[in-house]
């Protein structure tokens, strides 16, 4: 759950914060947002999919006719 905060607050304390620890923040940040998009992705696949898959036509067996002799 967010709590609101004064963006130059936030802006200020992000300043005092060391490179390295921003940096893998910055990673983290990332990662979550990959993986909360491919959440959405595979929810919104699973609404749009249809509950049984589709009957695939069976193809026709070609019959070779006899020739004449």
């Amino acid at each position: 759950m967010g709590t609101l905060a004064p963006s130059s607050l936030v802006a200020g304390l992000l300043q005092l914060l060391p490179g390295p620890l921003l940096r893998s923040l910055d990673r983290w940040s990332h990662r979550r947002a990959v993986s909360r998009q491919l959440q959405r992705q595979e929810a919104w696949l699973a609404r749009k999919a249809p509950a049984t898959p589709p009957a695939v036509p069976l193809l026709s067996q070609y019959k070779l006719k006899p020739w004449r002799d």
